[in-house]
């Protein structure tokens, strides 16, 4: 009688029937909370990939050279053009 005794409650053990209400309770807990800490997980990593975004944006931007401002430049040229005009012009007034 022992024996077929244990022999029920090895089987409800190995099937998972001895307990159903507990067994299941703890799965739907077990459920809930990979649920949580997947979503948590999946926030860090949403600001983590910002965080990295904006570092490498940075880093980029720093390399690279400052954009010309082409009227500046051009406006420089002018200058020089009309600095090296006078200085021709004083060079040959002083050869005269």
């Amino acid at each position: 009688m022992a024996s077929r005794q244990r022999g029920i409650v090895q089987g409800r053990i190995t099937n998972g029937t001895l307990f159903p209400k507990m067994f299941n309770a703890m799965s739907r807990r077990i459920d809930l909370l990979v649920y949580v800490n997947e979503e948590k997980l999946r926030v860090i990593k949403k600001d983590m990939m910002h965080r990295i975004a904006e570092d490498v944006s940075l880093a980029l931007a720093s390399a690279r050279p400052p954009p010309r401002d082409e009227a500046r430049v051009q406006r420089l040229l002018e200058k020089v053009r009309g600095l090296k005009a006078e200085a021709e012009e004083v060079g040959r007034l002083v050869a005269e």
